[in-house]
C-alpha cells in the first residue's frame, strides 16, 4: 500500500510541473524590457532660457565659433509672439527676447549669426556679424496725446493701457530731452542682467562688449533709450565688478 501512495504522489508532482511549464503570453509581456526610446536631439536652448522658439533665419556660424559681445534692443511692439512674426517677415532676428513677465525666449543657437543691428560699429567690431542680439519686449518711445499714451505701430494710433504698460520719462543717447517710454518691468531688467552675466561667464565675453543699439548704430537708432532705468555704462560696470553668480539686487535696477 505504501508503494501505491508514493506513485500517486509522484504523478501529482509531475502534473503540477507540467502545468507550470505552460507559457503564459500575458505574464511574459509584463516582464519584457520596454522598447528603447529614440534618442532626442539635444536642445540648443541655454540653461537660463525659459523656452526656445527658432526663427530659422541664422546666417551661419560666428567667426571663431562664438560671439564677441551683445547688443541690447527693445522690440517696438507688444508680445514676443507678434515680435517673432514681424522678425520673420523682415528676415531679421534676436537671439533672445525678454518678455514682460521676465521670461527669456531664445530664438537661435548662440553660435549662429542673426541680422539685428544693421550698419554698426563698436570697439572696432561689426556687431551685426559678431554680436548676439538681446531685445526687451516694449513699445519703446511713446507719445502723449491728450490723456492717452500712444505707440508707433499703426503710425502712433496704438493706444496703451497704462494699467498694463508702465510709462516713464527718460532720455536716450541721441536726445537728452526727456520723452515718454514704455518702461521695462523690474523682472525684465533683472533677467537682462542675469542673461548678460550668464553670457559673460559661459562665453568669456568682455563686459565692455555689451552695448545698446543706439551706441553701435551708424544710422541713428534710439533703442533701448529710456526703456531701461539704468544706462549701458551701469550694466558694463556691474558686469566688470561682480563675479559671475553674483545675485542681482534691487540697487542694480536704479529707480523705476
Amino acid at each position: 500500500m505504501a508503494k501505491k501512495k508514493r506513485k500517486k504522489k509522484e504523478t501529482e508532482t509531475e502534473e503540477t510541473e507540467s502545468v507550470s511549464e505552460v507559457s503564459n503570453p500575458e505574464k511574459e509581456e509584463v516582464f519584457r524590457n520596454p522598447e528603447p526610446e529614440p534618442e532626442r536631439e539635444p536642445s540648443p536652448a541655454i540653461e537660463i532660457a525659459n523656452s526656445f522658439i527658432p526663427l530659422g533665419l541664422n546666417r551661419g556660424d560666428f567667426s571663431g565659433g562664438k560671439a564677441k559681445g551683445a547688443v541690447i534692443h527693445y522690440t517696438g511692439g507688444g508680445s514676443h509672439v507678434g515680435t517673432i512674426e514681424a522678425l520673420k517677415a523682415k528676415r531679421l532676428g534676436y537671439h533672445f527676447i525678454i518678455d514682460r513677465k521676465g521670461d527669456i525666449i531664445q530664438c537661435c543657437e548662440i553660435g549662429k549669426r542673426l541680422a539685428h543691428c544693421g550698419h554698426s560699429c563698436w570697439d572696432g567690431d561689426k556687431p551685426n556679424d559678431e554680436y548676439l542680439g538681446i531685445s526687451i519686449c516694449s513699445y519703446g518711445l511713446v507719445r502723449k496725446v491728450g490723456q492717452e499714451f500712444r505707440a508707433w505701430p499703426n503710425q502712433w494710433r496704438t493706444k496703451l493701457n497704462t494699467e498694463i504698460h508702465q510709462i516713464r520719462l527718460g532720455t536716450c543717447l541721441r536726445n537728452k530731452r526727456p520723452q515718454y517710454w514704455e518702461a521695462a518691468t523690474t523682472l525684465q531688467q533683472i533677467r537682462l542682467y542675469e542673461l548678460c552675466q550668464w553670457l559673460r561667464k559661459n562665453l568669456g565675453l568682455d563686459p565692455f562688449k555689451f552695448a545698446g543699439h543706439d551706441e553701435v548704430s551708424l544710422s541713428g537708432k534710439i533703442d533701448p533709450g529710456g526703456v531701461l532705468s539704468f544706462s549701458m555704462d551701469d550694466l558694463r560696470n556691474w558686469l566688470e565688478v561682480n563675479k559671475p553668480g553674483t545675485e542681482v539686487i534691487d540697487e542694480v535696477m536704479g529707480e523705476d
